[in-house]
């Protein structure tokens, strides 16, 4: 009857009554697999420090379960948590060094750390949105604005806009970073 509800509930995207379903189950039947499935329930109800918690009661219960490790990573991220996010991104990287999103995780928070050439470096030839994204900001971070118009060219109008108008020391315009003494107003 849990199993049930909770089949239903994720697939509404009720997430409170998945986390109430996962929490009856994980009473009746503790397991990592559980306590990983309730990190992503919560996790995507917005609760980022219990999902955290959740993914750590996971690998409390099995140390090798990489998802929940992956998970961790990414409710601490989305908790503002990035010393914790980028140690749970390198250790599955460091299980699984291809993962693609644990290296465009771990890459876009060090571009927020102000690392953009350790991003670049993270990042390889990883693809996707995200990718290109962060991409473009660590070019950006770096100087190389011809490099990062190079990024934005392949995201939508508005991603790329955000990345041209927000750097690492605040929101400059593009235009008046490509500035320079005795061109004039920009």
């Amino acid at each position: 009857m849990l199993a049930a509800a909770f089949q239903t509930a994720v697939a509404r995207s009720d997430w409170a009554a998945a986390v109430a379903a996962l929490d009856g189950l994980i009473a009746l039947a503790p397991s990592a697999s559980l306590s990983y499935n309730k990190a992503v329930a919560l996790r995507r109800a917005g609760r980022a420090v219990e999902a955290a918690e959740a993914a750590r009661t996971a690998l409390a219960q099995d140390p090798a379960h990489g998802n929940a490790l992956f998970e961790l990573g990414a409710a601490l991220m989305d908790a503002g948590d990035r010393p914790g996010a980028t140690d749970a991104f390198r250790r599955v990287l460091a299980r699984h060094p291809g993962d693609a999103d644990a290296r465009t995780n771990l890459a876009a928070l060090q571009v927020a750390a102000g690392e953009p050439s350790e991003a670049l470096a993270v990042l390889g030839d990883v693809g996707g949105a995200e990718a290109e994204q962060t991409r473009a900001a660590a070019w950006r971070d770096l100087g190389d604005l011809d490099a990062a118009d190079r990024h934005m060219a392949a995201l939508p109008a508005a991603t790329a806009l955000k990345i041209a108008t927000q750097g690492a020391t605040g929101r400059i315009p593009l235009d008046v970073r490509r500035w320079r003494p005795g061109q004039g107003v920009p």
